[in-house]
């Protein structure tokens, strides 16, 4: 799994679990089964877990690649019956540790974790010994909360070069960009990008956002199925037992519902007016609604998707109905209320069933 943004693999970290277990005394252990399962089909490359969420988890599932987060020296003790792919180091962690204990986790490929604040022109030679004594695959920028658009893909590249070892970026969301960062890291020449589902909820990147972001902007392939989204975000609702707000972007309930007669007629004629990618790639669909600002176009095109034919009404007449009642209900009108409307203005009664006919 991946996403392919010119030609380079870019590799998606989900950090959701940890933070998930943390904010919740309870949950269905099958729910976060499906939601890890999910997050994997849809294109996540790794799982990132802690001893927290491997004991309330209890048995992971299968077929999914994990970065284990060592919080501790206990940890090393307790990850031995595991066979975890990656494990997270912070740096600080990793410089006082033991030789032995070393020695146990060097089978597993290391993420060492870095402060963004900590790396200065000195960093690198003061912790040349962590970096040797460690079988580092990749290094984590952590705590990223700007970018410098003018000298970070330098820097990226001066510490691959180096090193020999991959780049992650994990960015934070303090100033609400977190996932505008990410998508510029990997297009600075970043092979890792930290994310967490809903991420602005947790203060990191959207995956969701960043995967589709890159998608849709950059015409990056997605080594998954975006179809699964929608799927997804009803399992996380379940798990978390809340709701996505609903015009969360790529998440939201609202976020391709329209009613006002010119977005009515603009995506009759041409969907990419007002949606920068069709509602089918990430497994949803368009719901038009009418109400007070609905005009003529958007009641014929309402009445054709409930299979009612309108050549047999005056649709100004009925419009003005729809409005009034729209007006009244502070709201919009409901497929049954529009039907009901619609019956009044020819005088006879429709079966309701989900098809209408007369």
């Amino acid at each position: 799994m991946a996403i392919i943004v010119n030609g380079k693999k870019k590799m998606i970290i989900d950090r959701s679990i940890p933070e998930i277990v943390r904010k919740l005394s309870k949950f269905q252990r099958e729910d976060i089964f499906k939601f890890m399962q999910l997050l994997t089909a849809f294109g996540i490359d790794i799982i990132e877990i802690d001893m927290k969420s491997v004991n309330q988890v209890n048995i992971l599932p299968k077929n999914i690649s994990y970065a284990y987060r060592v919080e501790d020296e206990k940890d090393v003790t307790f990850i031995k019956d595991y066979n975890f792919r990656y494990l997270i180091i912070k740096n600080d962690l990793a410089k006082n540790m033991k030789n032995d204990l070393i020695t146990n986790i060097n089978n597993s490929k290391i993420i060492l974790e870095i402060n963004i604040e900590k790396i200065n022109d000195d960093f690198w030679s003061e912790n040349y010994e962590v970096l040797n004594n460690f079988n580092i695959a990749c290094i984590r920028i952590n705590n990223v909360e700007k970018y410098n658009f003018n000298s970070w893909s330098k820097f990226i590249k001066k510490i691959k070069n180096e090193f020999s070892v991959l780049i992650d970026f994990c960015p934070k969301n303090r100033y609400f960009a977190a996932t505008g960062i990410a998508i510029e890291c990997c297009l600075d020449g970043a092979d890792f990008i930290t994310t967490a589902f809903y991420g602005e909820k947790y203060g990191f990147a959207a995956s969701e956002e960043v995967m589709l972001a890159l998608k849709v902007i950059r015409n990056g392939e997605v080594i998954g199925d975006s179809k699964l989204l929608c799927e997804i975000k009803k399992v996380y609702e379940k798990l978390v037992d809340q709701e996505i707000f609903p015009m969360k972007p790529v998440l939201g309930a609202d976020i391709f519902k329209y009613e006002s007669g010119i977005h009515v007629d603009g995506i009759e004629k041409n969907a990419k007016t007002y949606e920068p990618y069709n509602p089918y790639e990430i497994g949803s669909k368009r719901q038009m609604f009418i109400g007070k600002h609905s005009g003529k176009k958007a009641v014929i095109t309402k009445l054709k998707e409930l299979n009612i034919k309108s050549i047999n009404i005056d649709v100004d007449d009925l419009l003005k109905e729809i409005r009034s009642k729209s007006v009244k209900l502070r709201r919009n009108i409901l497929d049954d209320e529009l039907i009901k409307l619609y019956e009044s203005s020819i005088g006879k009664h429709i079966e309701w069933g989900g098809k209408y006919e007369h």
